[in-house]
């Protein structure tokens, strides 16, 4: 590389950390282009030549920032006999990813809500996740006539909170491992007992 020149990929990637971390700490909406610039130790026509426009740096942040190893983590629950022991470990692989990326998990939640055109885009990669747990849980809610995505949503929901109180507001009322048997046994013993009320 010649002397004086710098590498456009670390520069792209420089923008994008900047991005990241100006977005988290004050929304898309609450940051400049210039910010982001200043901080990447760029001009904003070098932003701009690399992502074409704020929306489209706060795509790429997004793309770049999602933990890709979410899925194949949560697939290798293998389900079977002992349901309370699989919604167990899917609990405890959900919370060590939120954990382990607390930083995207705080970016999502301080955008999604007052950055409503890039909503569809979160959602969509979230979905095989949802997709995920939907076919997992549909062999134990044919039985009961529950609709498995429901079910899956509720599987969730509980756990988004705990960690929503916990990276946002630093509030643990429960610790990890006994949330998730908890969490697990609820969910369990209420499929169980819709199967055996089920005709």
């Amino acid at each position: 590389m010649t002397k004086g020149k710098h590498n456009p990929t670390d520069t792209r990637q420089r923008i994008i950390d900047a991005a990241f971390q100006l977005f988290t700490d004050h929304g898309i909406e609450g940051t400049s282009t210039r910010q982001i610039a200043t901080l990447a130790g760029v001009n904003e026509v070098t932003l701009f030549r690399h992502f074409g426009t704020k929306d489209g740096l706060a795509r790429e942040v997004v793309s770049c920032s999602f933990p890709s190893d979410a899925l194949p983590r949560l697939q290798k629950v293998e389900f079977g006999e002992d349901l309370e022991s699989e919604l167990y470990q899917l609990t405890m692989t959900i919370i060590r990813l939120h954990s382990e990326r607390q930083d995207f998990f705080r970016f999502i939640f301080a955008n999604i809500v007052s950055y409503p055109e890039h909503r569809d885009f979160f959602i969509n990669m979230q979905q095989p996740m949802l997709d995920f747990l939907t076919e997992s849980l549909a062999p134990e809610c044919q039985q009961s006539g529950l609709d498995p995505m429901v079910v899956a949503l509720e599987f969730i929901a509980p756990i988004v909170m705990r960690s929503i109180r916990r990276y946002f507001l630093d509030h643990v009322l429960i610790e990890d491992e006994e949330f998730a048997r908890t969490h697990a046994r609820m969910m369990a013993a209420a499929i169980r007992h819709l199967q055996e009320c089920s005709p």
